[in-house]
């Protein structure tokens, strides 16, 4: 049972940090409104 949970929470880890990446290079879909992104997300930007 642990094998599986170490499994499971290094890969929603993994998808944690693709999110981040994707989110942190792009800009917001509403035309009215981008909200201001915490300054450590800066860090994963291209």
């Amino acid at each position: 049972m642990k094998k599986v949970l170490n499994l499971l929470l290094k890969n929603v880890g993994a998808l944690a940090f693709v999110v981040l990446s994707i989110s942190a290079n792009t800009t917001s879909n509403w035309i009215a409104y981008q909200g201001k992104l915490p300054n450590r997300i800066k860090d994963f930007e291209k």
